[in-house]
């Protein structure tokens, strides 16, 4: 499903939800009513209040040894920021 949602570029209307549950032959019908019925509401809204308190306003977010990551993240960058913090622990 997650790789269905990135292909949807931005089509997220519930139908359209439903509709690729369905093509994957998940449980459409019960992503429809938890949809409707905001069941993951909560735990949504605490992920999003986590993440602004962390200083994430988007994705992808990374962070580096309990610090957010704010540059380039492709895996040499990440790399190169791991080296960077481990060296200056160690």
């Amino acid at each position: 499903m997650h790789d269905r949602l990135y292909a949807a570029r931005g089509r997220l209307a519930i139908d359209d939800l439903v509709r690729y549950a369905g093509e994957l032959d998940l449980d459409a019908q019960r992503l429809r009513a938890e949809l409707s019925e905001d069941v993951h509401e909560p735990r949504v809204s605490r992920d999003r209040e986590s993440a602004l308190a962390s200083g994430v306003l988007g994705t992808p977010a990374f962070f580096v040894n309990g610090e957010h990551h704010e540059g380039a993240f492709d895996a040499g960058s990440l790399v190169s920021a791991l080296e960077k913090t481990s060296g200056a622990a160690g």
